[in-house]
């Protein structure tokens, strides 16, 4: 006979959020955002409310420097997965980076614009997790 007490087995609870740059490299069609879908179906189970974040994100990088840069979600804009072919074709040329100074704060700047990066392309995701937010990507 053990002396052992049982314990008692408290499921978390609380918060759990989902950045995307924490799921870029896994936020494209297919198997890998499969895997994406099951880490929220867990959550799901194992926490109050799961967030994820809205909007998408631009990531670029290669042997001359990155660039990353979110944009939030706008209703007038169709999210999609990027797909293993897109992410290869983006893959296939260079990347570049110009910024212009405004000339009013707040309003996009006109140019002229300068190159301030230019590299061949290593890495280019475009990770969303806005399909998830509407539910059409998620079967439970």
């Amino acid at each position: 006979m053990s002396d052992t007490q049982p314990t008692s087995q408290a499921r978390p609870s609380g918060v759990v959020f989902f950045p995307l740059a924490s799921n870029a490299h896994a936020l494209i069609a297919g198997g890998p955002v499969a895997t994406v879908r099951s880490r929220l179906k867990v959550a799901s189970l194992l926490y109050d409310t799961v967030l994820i974040e809205a909007g998408d994100m631009n990531v670029s990088a290669g042997p001359h420097g990155s660039f990353a840069v979110k944009t939030p979600h706008s209703s007038e804009k169709s999210y999609g997965w990027q797909t293993a072919k897109n992410r290869g074709v983006a893959q296939g040329g260079p990347f570049h980076v110009s910024f212009a100074p405004e000339a009013q704060p707040g309003i996009p700047a006109t140019g002229p614009f300068h190159q301030v990066l230019h590299s061949q392309t290593s890495i280019s995701w475009r990770p969303t997790l806005e399909p998830f937010r509407h539910g059409s990507s998620v079967r439970w």
